[in-house]
């Protein structure tokens, strides 16, 4: 017979079962378990759970009265990377299609490139000391009225225009662009500092992302308590074989499609094909 779980809610409400799987973000996963009743692991606090950690972010989002990418280059999809680095030189690592824009009656273009988007490099050090405060919102409007926004505006905008510089120069308007300064900026640091951190990127501490992920399905067998969520689960390489990199929702998705396969006997849905869920979901 399986061992009963029982679960305590902040409600005074109580669930008993056989089995339990736990979608929930990694802090208050093992906030829970080191807090439970000892006995529940009779052999030890399974070390799976302690094999990931958080990886620290950076995402920067530049707005310009004239998307000059767009309207005149017309990059409307792919990334860049200046691979730059240094006070007066903000590292740069960006994506074109991932930023709103909106035309005008006239076709001209206005809006956001994200200029930002890295992890765990020099990136997130830089740009830390701009991220000021966040209150309701996840992120800080970065704004010229304040000289060390505005130095750092100016900073990024000329990295963008120097890595630009060729395309401009042919499409004759590197002048104009130059001189065309963004007027926001809205800046998010996802770090040990950041409200929530420790959910949404994760990156494997010990052993390899096949490893993790299998284990942390049911950390402590015969225990038929399970674990579904991003921390653990390995996002694909190309060929489909786990990486050593945890996130998104997907990862959550997939770790509950295996537990759901392999421990409770549901099969594959008609609608995944049989590809793809043999070689890019099931372990």
């Amino acid at each position: 017979r399986s061992t009963l779980l029982q679960i305590e809610t902040n409600t005074n409400n109580t669930f008993v079962s056989d089995s339990v799987i736990l979608n929930l973000p990694v802090r208050p996963l093992t906030r829970l378990l080191a807090n439970s009743d000892p006995s529940l692991f009779p052999n030890g606090y399974p070390s799976v759970l302690t094999d990931v950690r958080g990886v620290s972010g950076t995402k920067l989002y530049v707005h310009y009265d004239d998307a000059w990418w767009r309207n005149y280059l017309n990059l409307t999809f792919g990334e860049f990377d200046t691979e730059s680095s240094g006070a007066a030189d903000p590292p740069l690592q960006g994506r074109y299609h991932d930023g709103h824009t909106r035309a005008d009656s006239s076709g001209k273009y206005r809006g956001f490139i994200e200029a930002v988007y890295a992890f765990m490099d020099g990136g997130y050090d830089f740009y830390l000391p701009y991220q000021t405060g966040m209150t309701s919102e996840p992120y800080v409007v970065l704004e010229h009225k304040k000289p060390s926004e505005k130095l750092l505006l100016e900073e990024v905008h000329r990295s963008l225009v120097r890595f630009h510089n060729n395309s401009l120069q042919k499409a004759y308007v590197y002048d104009k662009v130059l001189n065309t300064p963004p007027s926001l900026a809205l800046l998010s640091t996802w770090g040990p500092e950041a409200e929530g951190f420790g959910a949404g990127v994760h990156s494997t501490l010990r052993g390899s992302g096949h490893y993790v992920m299998k284990r942390a399905l049911q950390p402590s067998p015969p225990l038929r308590l399970y674990v579904a969520n991003e921390a653990y689960g390995a996002l694909r390489n190309a060929d489909g074989s786990p990486g050593q990199h945890h996130g998104w929702a997907e990862c959550s998705i997939v770790m509950s499609e295996n537990i759901l396969n392999t421990r409770f006997g549901l099969k594959r849905p008609d609608w995944i094909d049989e590809n793809i869920y043999d070689n890019f979901i099931m372990l």
